[in-house]
């Protein structure tokens, strides 16, 4: 059977408007996904932004580390609709690290919390150390979640019992020294990387925050010792002072 010529120009015409059209459906797939990662981008941009006018306020109204320290773990709770919160600091005599402070926005939580902490130290130091090693290997925020298996079976019941979905783990990092790391626990199955990245901003100024409080601390207390050497070296110039005002009498 013979195909006519205008049979054989209206079938190139016709795989000609399918290749154009497939190419236009590809750029326009293309296109909404620039858009998309360009929302993300600017999402947690507005996330990082509120994480450090977040510091700023913190700073400018306390500069103890422990009056601080809660406002960065309500902070992360507020913004990311977290369960709990958490402060956790390396121990340097262990593979791990113990809770430091924490914080609940939910009064019952917080009693099941510290109803389930006295019973389970062994299963906290466990969940610790792997925290740590995320922590110490990834050196970023990462999403546990909170069936992994690496998580202790207590830990993994509690977590199902009190609702939480995945842990969020982002260190404490200066240099490249590791001393501690923040959890904030989450009833999301999937947490957006805007808020990974608010808690990330969160805990580096955080780190930067306590770091600057210790350094004040220091700094006062080179200030106190100088101070008492020179009211040290002042008695000894008086006493010095008096023993020859003596000797000239007698």
């Amino acid at each position: 059977m013979k195909i006519s010529t205008s049979q054989k120009t209206a079938g190139s015409k016709g795989t000609d408007e399918e290749s154009e059209l497939a190419y236009l459906r590809r750029v326009e797939r293309a296109l909404r996904e620039e858009s998309e990662r360009r929302h993300r981008a600017e999402r947690v941009v507005r996330k990082q932004a509120a994480a450090l006018a977040s510091t700023r306020n913190v700073l400018l109204r306390s500069a103890a580390g422990r009056d601080f320290i809660p406002v960065f773990l309500r902070s992360m709770t507020r913004e990311c609709d977290g369960v709990w919160a958490t402060l956790w600091k390396v121990d340097d005599s262990a593979a791990s690290g113990a809770r430091a402070i924490s914080f609940f926005p939910n009064r019952a939580i917080e009693a099941q919390v510290n109803a389930f902490v006295p019973h389970h130290g062994e299963d906290l130091r466990k969940l610790g150390a792997v925290y740590r090693s995320l922590a110490e290997d990834l050196r970023e925020a990462y999403v546990l979640p909170a069936n992994d298996a690496r998580v202790p079976a207590e830990v993994r019941r509690f977590y199902e019992e009190t609702g939480v979905a995945n842990a969020v783990i982002s260190p404490c990092l200066l240099g490249k020294r590791l001393f501690g790391w923040f959890s904030l626990l989450t009833e999301d199955r999937l947490v957006s990387s805007e808020n990974v990245a608010f808690i990330h901003a969160t805990a580096q100024q955080a780190t930067l925050a306590m770091q600057l409080s210790e350094l004040a601390t220091t700094a006062g207390k080179a200030q106190q010792a100088m101070e008492s050497e020179r009211q040290a070296r002042l008695r000894e110039e008086e006493a010095t002072e008096v023993t020859r005002l003596l000797r000239l009498t007698a």
